[in-house]
Order: C-alpha cells, then structure tokens, then sequence
C-alpha cells in the first residue's frame, strides 16, 4: 500500500463508533507503519459536518476514506473539497460505501464464496441489508428513470 510505503497521513470517516475503531484497529494490525491521523464515524448530522471536517483538515491528511454509504459519502465529500478549495489544500477523497462497517463485522469474510466468484455481492447485500434495499428504491431506480429512460439532463445547462 503506498500510504504505507510513504508514510502518507490518512483520515477514516465512517461506520458507527465501535466498528470505526474495531477496523482502524484491525488495519493497524495488517498496515503497523500507517499513519493513521484521524477517525470519526460517520453518523452525524451533515449540516454540522464541519465539526468532523475541521479537526479532520487540521490533521492535514493526505487521505481521506469515507465509508458512509451513497450518496451521503458523496455529500460529504463535495463538503469537505469546499474547504480544502478554500484552504488551498490537497487531498485525495475515497469512498469505499460500507467497507468499514464490512471489514468490521466479518473482515474479508464479510461475502460467501458463491458472491464473490459469480460477481453478485450486490444480490447478496440487497437481501441481507434493508438499508440497501430502500437505497436502490429511494435513489438509484428513480435515478436511473429519470436519467436513462426519461433522457434528463444529468446538470443544469448554462
């Protein structure tokens, strides 16, 4: 991993509390020389985002690994890169959906076999987590109709 290899400072926001500490602790374990400078668990309130982005910017990661799930991990992230504009930092932004609350819970385990090899892990969440399943009907299908079927622009033209 070169974070690793290059000493790069690296902030975690997601999960909930105890299995952002739980896979913070777990890639200590597999990564011992990763700098790991911040780690906050990403059930706050985004209008009060600033009080996580802050403290995060002030550590001055280099990194920053979201793990909130879509699309409030994208809206995190467009607020953090407002203050890194603001602040003339630079940061590379990551999302990686539930992979924290994952790792935690079952490490590289979380999938059966049968998931991974046929590339169906995403029929595998949608029936073992509820969440995921009201996500694709609250945003992605309507999303996708509007989008695909209905042909909307997916920006306002200037």
């Amino acid at each position: 991993m070169r974070a690793n290899q290059e000493g790069l400072r690296i902030a975690l926001v997601g999960a909930r509390e105890h299995e952002i500490e739980k896979f913070t602790s777990q890639i200590k374990r597999s990564y011992p020389h990763l700098r790991i400078v911040f780690a906050a668990n990403g059930y706050f309130d985004l209008d009060d985002a600033i009080t996580v982005i802050k403290p995060m910017l002030e550590r001055q990661a280099d990194i920053i690994l979201v793990s909130m799930g879509s699309p409030r991990q994208e809206r995190f992230c467009h607020l953090v890169s407002e203050q890194v504009r603001s602040s003339q930092s630079k940061i590379t932004l990551l999302t990686c959906g539930a992979f924290f609350y994952q790792a935690a819970i079952k490490g590289e385990e979380f999938y059966p076999g049968w998931a991974t090899r046929w590339n169906l892990r995403w029929v595998y969440r949608l029936a073992k987590e509820r969440t995921t399943f009201h996500r694709i009907l609250d945003y992605y299908i309507p999303f996708f109709l509007r989008h695909r079927v209905l042909k909307t622009p997916l920006f306002e033209e200037e």
